[in-house]
C-alpha cells in the first residue's frame, strides 16, 4: 500500500494496519550533530533507518505576492547576511546556527502602503500566477505511482499579511482599514477558488484543500473569534463549497501556537486537519481528542521536548499518545521540527518506538 493510501484511511477512521512514517523536518545543526554521532553524511536519516515517508507534492500555484518585492542583499558577513526577501522584510539570517531569523523591518508599514501592495502584487490574474509548466506538472500530479500529498491552496491569508508587515501592523489594520483588508482577502479568494477548480478538474484523488496560516501564538489567536469570521470563514467557506462539488472532502491547515479557540469555527468552513500540533503551546492531542472527537484529525503533536529528553520520557509520551494514534485520525510525527537537542540515539529510539506501535496497530 502506498503511503498516501495509508494515510487517508488513517484520516477517514477507516480500517488501515498503521499511519505511515510521515517526513521529518530536521535542522541543519541537527543534522551536523547527528554526523558526530553516527549517522553517516551523506545520509538522510530516513535513508538510513530504512524508511521511505510520506512527504508533500506542490500544487504549483503563488496565491501570494506577484510579483514578489525585490531582493536585495543590504549586508553580509562571516556570521550573518541581511537582505530584503520577497515579502518585502528586511531580514538578518544567521549562517552558522539554524535559529528563526530577526526580521528587522517591514516595506508595508501603512494603508498607504498596503493598498499600494494590493495594487501591485495581489491583482486577481490567473494563468499568470502558475509557476513552470502546467501541462508537465499535471502529469507528474496524476502519475499513478504518485506518493505524496498534495494540498491546493485555500489561502494563506494571515500568514502572508505577517510575512509583509508584522503581527502588530495586521493586528491595527484589521481594525483600522477594514476595507483594504477585505479587497485583499477577495482578491486572493477569488484567485484560489480559481485554481481549486481548474486543480480539482484536472487532477484526480485530490483529497484535501490546504491552508498555512501561522495565526496563533502559544496562548491563542492573534485575533477574536469575530475577526476569524468576518475576514476568514466566508472565503474558506467557498473553498468548501467548490471542493464539496469534487470529492475533497479535509481541509489542511499548517500552524504554530494554540489556535483551540477557532477550532469550532474552523471545523464549519471544512478545516479539520491540522499540523504541528505545538505541544508546548497546550495543543495536546489526547485533550483535543476528548473535546472535539473524530471531527477534528492531527498530524504532529509529538513534543520534541520530550524526545529530547531521553528514553524514557519518550516511551511514557508514545504510550500516552497510542490509543489516539490507534483510534485513527492522527499521524504522529515531532511538532514541526527536529531541533539539535534531540541526539541521534534519542531519534532512532524514538523512530524505533514508531515502528514497535505501528506493529501494535497492525495485531489490534
Amino acid at each position: 500500500m502506498k503511503n498516501i493510501d495509508r494515510f487517508w484511511k488513517v484520516m477517514d477512521y477507516a480500517d488501515f494496519d498503521h499511519p505511515p512514517f510521515f517526513m521529518e523536518n530536521v535542522w541543519r545543526d541537527t543534522e551536523l550533530r547527528w554526523n558526530a554521532e553516527g549517522l553517516p553524511k551523506g545520509e538522510s536519516w530516513h535513508q538510513h533507518l530504512g524508511i521511505t515517508p510520506l512527504d508533500y507534492a506542490w500544487h504549483g500555484f503563488n496565491h501570494g505576492p506577484f510579483p514578489e518585492f525585490p531582493h536585495r542583499t543590504v549586508e553580509e558577513t562571516p556570521e550573518y547576511r541581511i537582505f530584503i526577501d520577497g515579502s518585502g522584510r528586511t531580514v538578518k539570517d544567521f549562517k552558522n546556527q539554524t535559529a528563526m531569523p530577526q526580521w528587522l523591518n517591514f516595506t508595508v508599514k501603512d494603508r498607504a502602503s498596503f493598498e499600494q501592495a494590493i495594487n501591485e502584487r495581489f491583482a486577481v490574474v490567473f494563468e499568470e500566477r502558475i509557476v513552470g509548466n502546467w501541462e508537465e506538472r499535471k502529469k507528474q500530479l496524476n502519475d499513478p505511482n504518485l506518493d505524496a500529498l498534495v494540498l491546493p491552496p485555500a489561502g494563506n491569508y494571515f500568514f502572508t499579511l505577517d510575512s509583509m508587515m508584522g503581527v502588530e501592523t495586521v493586528s491595527f489594520m484589521l481594525y483600522e482599514s477594514p476595507d483594504l483588508m477585505h479587497r485583499y482577502f477577495d482578491n486572493v479568494c477569488e484567485m484560489c477558488c480559481w485554481f481549486m477548480e481548474k486543480i480539482l478538474t484536472e487532477v484526480k484523488g485530490i483529497r484535501a484543500f490546504g491552508t498555512g496560516e501561522d495565526l496563533s501564538f502559544k496562548n491563542g489567536p492573534f485575533f477574536s473569534p469575530q475577526t476569524f469570521e468576518e475576514f476568514f470563514m466566508p472565503r474558506f467557506k467557498r473553498i468548501k463549497e467548490i471542493c464539496a462539488r469534487h470529492g475533497c472532502d479535509l481541509g489542511f491547515m499548517d500552524s504554530d501556537g494554540n489556535f483551540q479557540l477557532l477550532i469550532p469555527q474552523l471545523l464549519e468552513c471544512g478545516i479539520n486537519l491540522y499540523c504541528p500540533v505545538e505541544v508546548a503551546a497546550g495543543m495536546d492531542p489526547v485533550q483535543i481528542r476528548r473535546d472535539f472527537g473524530k471531527s477534528v484529525r492531527m498530524l504532529g503533536g509529538v513534543d520534541k521536548r520530550i524526545v529530547a529528553e531521553g528514553k524514557d520520557a519518550i516511551r511514557k509520551e508514545m504510550e500516552r499518545l497510542f490509543p489516539v494514534m490507534a483510534e485513527g485520525g492522527f499521524v504522529p510525527i515531532i511538532d514541526h521540527s527536529v531541533p539539535s537537542t534531540i541526539s541521534w540515539d534519542n531519534f532512532r529510539y524514538y523512530i524505533d518506538t514508531l515502528r514497535e506501535m505501528h506493529g501494535r496497530c497492525e495485531r489490534r
